[in-house]
């Protein structure tokens, strides 16, 4: 029908192959940013990784339940539809763009520092030094997040949000860690 939008996109008078045309004209734009600590941000293309538009039927659903008797009230009033628009990828390609991002580079990763107890201080005793955020990623979390990201569309992914990094084996709340501090 005439004034009507799927995903905010001008669909009047369109055909559901010439809807997925301008999705897939859409797409071929697409970038991810990858987010990590330190002031890290790096782009992936979608053309690097094979982006295609996946869809689930709902262009066809949306046309045939249109009734024509009712063109008037959807030229008057418009009509606006949310389509589900997964995007596929090649796997092996987006395997080897993440294998050459930055944060996957491990002689650049700083390994997570444990909580330490510091040297004696006179007056006070040993205090417990927290632990360190390292840089040291996990390769299959980063991957599948990633996967994720580009499945959905997103614009933004965060290594931190995903909980890619490698996290410190002792921690400033370690029981242990603080009854030795004690003690000492």
């Amino acid at each position: 029908f005439s004034n009507t939008t799927i995903n905010g996109m001008d669909a009047s008078g369109k055909t559901v192959d010439e809807v997925k045309k301008l999705i897939e004209i859409g797409m071929s734009g697409y970038r991810l940013t990858v987010e990590g600590r330190e002031g890290l941000r790096e782009e992936i293309a979608g053309v690097y990784v094979g982006l295609f538009p996946e869809y689930d039927g709902s262009l066809e659903q949306i046309l045939a339940v249109q009734n024509p008797y009712l063109w008037g009230l959807h030229w008057k009033e418009g009509t606006s539809h949310s389509v589900e628009v997964l995007a596929g990828f090649d796997q092996e390609k987006l395997q080897t763009v993440v294998e050459g991002l930055v944060c996957m580079d491990e002689d650049a990763q700083r390994p997570p520092a444990d909580a330490s107890l510091s040297e004696y201080i006179p007056g006070t005793g040993y205090e417990i030094i927290p632990e360190g955020d390292g840089t040291q990623v996990e390769p299959e979390i980063v991957l599948e997040g990633i996967s994720e990201g580009i499945r959905n569309l997103k614009d933004k992914v965060s290594l931190e949000e995903m909980g890619a990094y490698r996290r410190a084996a002792v921690t400033a709340q370690d029981p242990q860690l603080q009854a030795r501090a004690e003690a000492w």
